[in-house]
């Protein structure tokens, strides 16, 4: 589903599922390569370094081609970050990240294994960086799981050799209500799951005890097959707080556009997708559709991982509707025989290893409704219960406090809390919400000056950047600034200042106070709406009305999102702007309802959420 609204978007599984091509293939040994020479802080490289999807010429083995392409957008990356370009620097380190995971590395590397790992630490920590600072990940989360068992690359010679016969023979006495198959590629699958990613599976086997009950009842509901309870195993290892370079989050790990599209919201408060009851609706709504759409669980899976688009071209192409017989990217090909290895293991986990493994005590809560921006540590200690244990129940809560403006709010407490919880309610106080600025700073600015600017501590400044108090801070470099804001204001998150001049915050939702050189095309524009929105709003008559500096405007953050919610395939020949014209929207408002970027590309069979009343 990573892949499921953008062309440009590659998915990678949890778990490093490259290792078993890797296993299938063999590696062999490749001789010791330096790191790039740098310059101005870049790889120094050729050009057809840069080159997206480029392969090697053969001037270099293919390995050291691919550390060398990956070193250098990590560079980018760091650059990025430095200057606070934080969308440039996210990109970046997720290039190198998807880079990392095509590469074939084996113990007998050379020195090779311990380039890649020295890289790929490297990368997560600054990756992680990047993501708090955006505020997309808070800071407990698990940005990207798959991470965990990457250090797990060894030697797969002899793996199979040193498991018992009982071990990788095919299951018995087990009914399954997925079709599950066992051919070389699922053994190997099972191979890989009971050696190397031996580990991590465990935890993964373990945790499935927290949300298996919760979900099995979901799914159920929907009528599917009760074995797709397994799916979060390949997908996030059960982590509801898990977020993958490809964007995904969640236990189901859904992309931003894909979820909207089932009902997941997402802003600066909370995610849904880590919501673990809603996301599990969403999920069961979407693989119903992709086994009505292909009448074949595997097929089904396999657009799950990669987007029903590209599986629709590739049988067509290929003239086959058999999984097994379809080239696909490598994730794809080894995601169904994943899935089922592990089906096969978590239904017989004795004997296949695993006897040992305790599942971890199913989750149970109450449900409570929120009316007031409350702080999750002011709850926790008003019910004598863990503020750990809370946040556990809420992952979708990205922040400490309960989202602004969000009436009838729905908090999961521990089981039995709940009449406490409303003895309390009015003796907890209601929470100003923290709203961020963008600071870009002058020349001759210090920290001490843009801390009294703002009125906020020198410490938050410093801490929030990741900097110390005593860091010297460069013309052009970006700060993020916390700000305290009433609760009806900032609801929909994090605004920022585009005016280096005056620091001004732009409005989200709410009223806009009009600028030297605006229109209304371009108020719009910023705010994901229409003129004729905008107009009507503020009862502005005339073909194109002026506005003047300091007029306020009534905005709506949401764009034309009161209309009918529409679903658009996309058809051959269509472009954003096309079918923005068809509905009487802008491309801005398409792009945001769908978490396209400004490069991504549409392909026909993209689904395209759309607010219109035509």
């Amino acid at each position: 589903m990573k892949y499921a609204m953008k062309r440009n978007v590659l998915f990678i599984s949890l778990i490093p599922l490259f290792l078993i091509f890797n296993y299938l293939s063999g590696c062999s040994p490749v001789n010791p390569h330096q790191k790039p020479v740098l310059e101005n802080g870049l790889p120094k490289l050729s050009p057809v370094i840069t080159d997206e999807l480029q392969e090697s010429d053969g001037g270099m083995p293919d390995l050291e081609y691919s550390l060398d392409r990956a070193e250098y957008f990590y560079a980018l990356g760091v650059n990025a970050n430095r200057d606070g370009k934080w969308e440039q620097a996210q990109s970046n380190f997720e290039k190198a990240m998807e880079i990392l995971s095509e590469i074939d590395v084996s113990a007998d590397s050379n020195g090779t294994n311990e380039r890649f790992n020295k890289l790929l630490k490297e990368i997560e920590k600054d990756y992680s960086y990047t993501l708090v600072s955006q505020g997309i990940l808070s800071d407990e989360s698990s940005h990207s799981a798959f991470l965990e068992m990457f250090a797990d690359i060894k030697n797969f010679k002899n793996l199979k050799e040193g498991l018992s016969a009982k071990q990788v023979a095919v299951p018995e006495s087990v009914t399954y209500t997925m079709p599950i198959e066992f051919n070389e590629r699922v053994q190997n699958s099972l191979v890989y799951l009971q050696t190397v990613g031996r580990k991590h599976f465990v935890l993964y086997l373990s945790r499935m005890g927290k949300y298996k009950d919760l979900m099995l009842e979901i799914i159920r509901g929907y009528n599917l097959p009760e074995d797709l309870v397994y799916l979060p195993l390949i997908e996030s290892g059960f982590n509801p707080k898990a977020y993958s370079y490809a964007r995904a989050s969640g236990a189901w790990q859904f992309i931003s556009s894909t979820g909207r599209l089932y009902g997941l919201n997402e802003n600066w408060w909370h995610d849904e997708r880590r919501d673990f009851v809603k996301s599990t609706h969403a999920a069961c709504k979407y693989l119903k559709f992709l086994y009505e759409k292909f009448g074949d669980w595997n097929l089904a899976l396999a657009s799950y991982n990669c987007g029903e688009g590209k599986i629709e071209r590739e049988t067509k192409n290929q003239k086959t509707t058999n999984f097994w017989e379809l080239r696909l990217k490598r994730q794809t090909m080894d995601y169904v025989p994943l899935f089922m290895a592990a089906t096969i293991i978590a239904k017989d986990k004795g004997k296949y290893g695993f006897a040992e493994v305790e599942l971890m005590e199913p989750i149970s809560f109450d449900v409570v409704k929120v009316n007031k921006v409350m702080n999750l540590k002011k709850i926790a200690s008003s019910l004598d219960i863990s503020y750990e244990e809370l946040k556990e129940l809420n992952p979708q809560l990205m922040r400490d406090i309960t989202p602004p403006n969000h009436p009838d709010y729905e908090l999961r407490l521990p089981r039995g809390c709940a009449e406490k919880f409303t003895e309390v309610y009015e003796s907890i106080p209601t929470e100003t919400a923290t709203n961020w600025a963008t600071h870009r700073v002058k020349q001759g600015e210090t920290l001490s000056s843009i801390a009294k600017h703002y009125g906020v501590g020198l410490s938050a400044i410093a801490s929030i950047n990741k900097i110390r108090r005593k860091s010297k801070i460069v013309a052009g470099q970006n700060l993020m600034i916390p700000i305290k804001n009433s609760s009806k204001e900032s609801a929909n998150g994090p605004s920022y200042s585009s005016s280096s001049r005056d620091h001004q915050i732009e409005a989200v939702g709410g009223t806009y106070t009009v600028r030297r050189g605006d229109t209304l095309w371009k108020i719009a524009d910023r705010f994901g709406t229409t003129v004729d929105a905008l107009k009507g709003a503020n009862n502005l008559k005339g073909r194109n009305p002026k506005v003047f500096p300091g007029d306020r405007l009534r905005v709506s953050a949401d764009g034309n999102r009161r209309d009918a919610e529409k679903v658009h395939v996309v058809r051959k020949g269509e472009t954003l702007s096309s079918i923005a014209e068809k509905y009487n929207t802008t491309v801005a408002n398409i792009r945001r309802w769908n978490n396209l970027a400004m490069s991504g590309l549409i392909v026909p069979g993209d689904r395209l959420k759309i607010y219109s009343s035509n």
